[in-house]
């Protein structure tokens, strides 16, 4: 299914002070060896509307509720949000931040977002994958820096993060 980051999440609509409109896509998976099953939700918070992102995390969190149903929840996106930013506490209140959870620590660089600039420092991390640390396990976790011909194939660098659900 999907919402929309807004007033009205189920038309499709501009929310708060945002600048887009954004939506949150989810689904739920079902493990075919293990028989376990767990729902994913994925997001793309406003990159303006301070008020947006934080009633976006709100409205997600009300959301995850409802839909999960006490599964395993796993969510991922381009929160638009360092992890100073109040935003990102509203969402850390129920779930954990995947970057802090691998046994063999972070690869990579620290941030995320690159501009498209080769030279970028990589140091603002806005992009996340947040999970219930209660029944989902975090393995591995990197930010992928690759980069063909001096030139990265997204604004963004790719967050991996290897999970088991409990």
């Amino acid at each position: 299914g999907t919402f929309w980051l807004s007033e009205t999440p189920d038309n499709p609509s501009l929310g708060w002070d945002a600048a887009c409109k954004r939506v949150c896509t989810w689904a739920i998976f079902k493990d075919r060896h293990s028989g376990k099953t767990f729902v994913m939700f994925n997001t793309h918070f406003d990159h303006v509307g301070k008020v947006a992102r934080q009633s976006s995390a709100k409205l997600l969190l009300n959301r995850i509720t409802a839909i999960a149903d006490n599964l395993p929840v796993l969510i991922t996106g381009d929160f638009n949000m360092l992890p100073t930013d109040s935003t990102f506490a509203i969402i850390a209140s129920g779930y954990a931040d995947t970057y802090n959870l691998s046994p063999i620590g972070h690869y990579g660089p620290v941030g995320t977002w690159n501009g498209f600039d080769y030279n970028s420092p990589l140091t603002d991390r806005i992009d996340y994958c947040f999970v219930d640390s209660t029944r989902v396990e975090t393995l591995r976790h990197a930010h992928i820096d690759d980069a063909f011909r001096h030139r990265f194939p997204s604004d963004h660098l790719p967050v991996f993060v290897e999970i088991r659900v409990k």
